[in-house]
């Protein structure tokens, strides 16, 4: 998806009722973001807009009046089963260009080693030799938050502006 040039966004904002200080803030924010070279996400509609997906389902998974993920059953290597949670392919479209556009601009805690360059699981292994304990579990129902408590923590990200 296409940005607005900046008078198109000022317009378009005010047809649709926005109050213009609100629309100039909106693109403070926005150029402050792109000169730290962070992709600027400025509201869920913003988001819808960026990806492509329709604002009306991201709201609905937002609200929780939607639970967009799939469970899945896989065979584990020792006879049992394992259920997978699977985003339906919507919200896995958000999810990916989240993952290639957003995340690749934010700093990783030093302790992370998931889903980054040059980094695996026998990084992570090498990190704990030599531990006295090493504690393995499996959280379910980990992101299970409040809306509030989520939007609080993306707010404390550099990217970030109204959520």
């Amino acid at each position: 998806m296409t940005e607005l040039p900046p008078h198109l966004y000022v317009e378009l904002g005010l047809e649709r009722g926005y109050p213009r200080d609100a629309i100039i803030n909106a693109l403070a924010r926005r150029d402050a973001l792109i000169a730290r070279g962070l992709v600027p996400i400025l509201s869920l509609g913003h988001l819808a807009h960026l990806t492509g997906v329709s604002y009306s389902y991201l709201r609905e998974i937002v609200e929780r009046k939607r639970d967009p993920y799939i469970e899945i059953s896989r065979a584990k290597h020792d006879g049992g089963r394992r259920l997978i949670s699977s985003p339906e392919p919507p919200l896995m479209e958000v999810q990916r260009w989240i993952l290639h556009r957003v995340l690749p601009s934010a700093r990783n805690h030093p302790s992370s080693y998931a889903y980054q360059t040059g980094r695996s699981i026998i990084h992570c292994a090498r990190a704990h030799l030599g531990a006295r304990w090493l504690v393995k579990m499996d959280l379910h129902d980990y992101f299970d938050v409040s809306i509030r408590k989520s939007c609080g923590r993306l707010r404390d990200r550099p990217w970030s502006g109204p959520v």
